[in-house]
């Protein structure tokens, strides 16, 4: 018996040195520096909400209900993610408490709202007010994050930030889960010397004064550190999942551009595949025409595309019973409003508590805000003749 055992443990050596080591053929994990995908769990112990692609990103997503409802829609061009030095965004297990924003004043080198910007604008923020701590500064609380051995997080830009909550929300309809962000979180991004924007789950953009509370999450960027050969991840499944979820986005965004190109009508179906916010018909058709109208003496590209679809949603959110929140400087960056209209946020605040069968068409909400532009301009040049005429008495 002992000799057919030691025979048998000999074979059995034998078999195991012979066959294939699957298991140690396993791709390396994100975390480990590998491939990731939205969802994985990063080097730093966080969720990947920001991937590098050769394609465009786009985002949109409308939130709230009936008046409270607003659409925000976020574009990150292939030519712009390729300019980044990083190839992933992982957002940080755990937030602070409430703290203020910072201190109030300018910051040198400033601050900026795209993505690839949070680094920079936290080490401005840093060193333009060092009497600051973690306590009261959500830009040195990112800064002294350290979690998983990683110490290099910073605090998000709006972007970074607003991309947080949008790949958030989509996990509601099935997309990756990198977890829910209900409060309201601090960005990087100062609009000036005493306010600073943030972004929540439920509402996507704010402007506040920097002495208001919220809560701040550090996010960092990594790049992949090794090469990955093969994949025998017990997630593989969900990894294969999401990479046929992106590519069939990206063709179906790349449809979209190949019809306006072709003056092929673009149909709420290929808005749909694109997981594009949804236009209704009167819009959709208006934006149709206007794809019809580009100027083609530049490249089009979807950017152009997106700009015009995201147009038409503002437009469908003034054409229902109850607009919700519309913001002026969303009507002049779609060039629904001129940026030297005066009175800009009475002539929108009019625009929407106008009776609904006032506005049900596109032409009745570009005569009346043509109108209040004209009535608005006349009143500033009525008034600025007065005043010249009572200086020369």
């Amino acid at each position: 018996m002992k000799l057919k055992s030691l025979a048998l443990v000999a074979t059995l050596s034998i078999s195991s040195w012979l066959l294939p080591a699957t298991a140690s053929s396993a791709a390396p994990t994100c975390a480990e520096g590998g491939e990731c995908i939205v969802g994985d769990i990063g080097p730093g112990g966080g969720r990947v909400f920001f991937v590098k692609s050769t394609n465009t990103l786009m985002k949109s997503r409308t939130v709230g209900s009936g008046m409270y409802s607003q659409t925000f829609t976020l574009t990150v061009t292939a030519n712009e993610q390729a300019a980044l030095p990083f190839d992933y965004l992982e957002v940080a297990p755990t937030q602070s408490s409430t703290l203020r924003w910072g201190s109030n004043g300018s910051i040198s080198g400033g601050t900026a709202t795209e993505i690839g910007t949070g680094a920079a604008n936290t080490t401005n923020i840093v060193n333009s007010f060092p009497s600051d701590n973690s306590t009261n500064s959500a830009a040195i609380y990112a800064d002294n994050y350290y979690n998983n051995s990683k110490s290099d997080w910073f605090l998000p830009s709006y972007d970074e930030l607003l991309l947080i909550n949008l790949v958030s929300l989509e996990s509601d309809s099935g997309g990756p889960n990198i977890g829910s962000f209900p409060d309201g979180l601090w960005a990087s991004t100062s609009t000036d010397n005493s306010n600073a924007r943030y972004s929540a789950r439920t509402q996507l953009s704010g402007y506040v004064v920097k002495a208001s509370s919220a809560k701040a999450r550090a996010i960092r960027s990594f790049s992949k550190t090794v090469t990955t050969s093969g994949n025998n991840d017990d997630d593989s499944t969900r990894r294969e999942a999401e990479r046929k979820r992106q590519e069939a986005i990206s063709r179906a965004q790349s449809e979209i551009l190949r019809k306006v190109l072709a003056h092929i009508r673009v149909l709420r179906e290929d808005l749909a595949a694109a997981e594009s916010a949804l236009l209704g018909e009167p819009s959709l058709l208006k934006a149709n025409e206007d794809f019809l109208t580009l100027d083609t003496s530049t490249a089009i590209d979807l950017q152009r595309v997106y700009f015009v679809i995201s147009k038409y949603e503002i437009y469908d959110q003034i054409l229902r019973d109850t607009p919700g929140v519309i913001y002026p400087r969303n009507l002049v960056k779609f060039g629904l409003l001129q940026e030297e209209t005066p009175m800009k946020s009475l002539t929108t605040r009019n625009l929407i508590e106008l009776p609904l069968e006032q506005r049900d068409t596109h032409s009745e909400v570009d005569a009346f805000i043509a109108s209040e532009s004209k009535k608005f301009q006349n009143r500033k040049t009525h008034l600025a003749a007065t005043i010249l005429r009572i200086q020369s008495r």
